[in-house]
């Protein structure tokens, strides 16, 4: 496999303050950033009020499957499920507590809009930055950068700042460079449904410029999309394996049940 997850499980401490009234959670607020501030002056950490409780919850739990070349991967569950948390530790960006990840080629990966760009730069200089972040030398940025250029057909935007971009202009430039540094797995994160109707034509055909040889992570909410472009489907419940099979099976399947809700 190209990439493998032999029990991945995610744990993180999350924090509660256990109050549904305006008065208490405004003071709670208050307080929380003036103990920030103290820590920062005095350093250490401050002592917690009587309604805050720090729990241990599990985000992913004992996540088996395997990635193939030519395979692409849907990636469905309810907001909540894992799925964000999933991609981030199959990018490298995490590691999780317990279990491994074994990835046998580069990765890519397309998590958020703003991801990886700075905001103050322009496109071309994010290009640049983002290439060299991932070990490019400048002539082979140079090399792609007409075909990145033609893909994300922004024009003369490309030399204004990103932080002026709209999210489809965004998507477009982050599109054409995860696709254009030619990986050999592409994590994609809620992003093939951004943009005019044209681009979003031009991203659902992404599969056909990494070729046979790659192979792709797409999670969505948009079932059809799943069922179009994918040959296998991991649904998350609860941040466990509930599914995981032949795309159309899983996606109905998934439907199925967030319909009966």
């Amino acid at each position: 496999p190209l990439l493998a997850c032999h029990g991945v499980t995610v744990r993180y401490a999350i924090r509660y303050h256990y109050s549904d009234s305006f008065k208490d959670s405004l003071f709670h607020a208050v307080r929380s950033v003036g103990r920030g501030v103290a820590r920062m002056i005095r350093g250490g950490s401050a002592p917690r009020g009587p309604a805050n409780r720090t729990r241990e919850v599990t985000i992913l739990d004992a996540i088996d499957f395997e990635i193939h070349r030519g395979d692409i991967i849907g990636l469905v569950g309810r907001n909540g499920a894992g799925k964000s948390t999933l991609l981030r530790h199959l990018a490298g960006i995490e590691d999780p507590d317990a279990g491994m990840i074994v990835r046998n080629g580069s990765v890519g990966s397309l998590l958020n809009l703003s991801t990886g760009f700075k905001s103050e730069l322009s496109g071309v200089e994010n290009v640049h930055l983002r290439g060299a972040i991932l070990g490019m030398t400048r002539q082979e940025i140079d090399r792609l950068m007409p075909a990145i250029k033609s893909f994300c057909e922004l024009g003369e935007f490309l030399y204004a700042p990103f932080r002026t971009y709209s999210a489809g202009m965004k998507a477009r430039l982050g599109f054409a460079v995860a696709i254009h540094i030619n990986p050999d797995i592409l994590l994609l994160d809620e992003v093939i449904g951004v943009g005019d109707e044209k681009f979003k034509r031009k991203a659902g055909n992404i599969f056909s410029y990494l070729g046979a040889e790659k192979a792709v992570v797409l999670a969505s909410h948009d079932s059809g999309t799943i069922k179009r472009y994918c040959n296998r489907c991991l649904w998350l419940d609860g941040g466990r394996v509930r599914m995981f099979g032949p795309a159309e099976e899983v996606a109905d399947a998934y439907v199925a049940e967030m319909t009966r809700e």
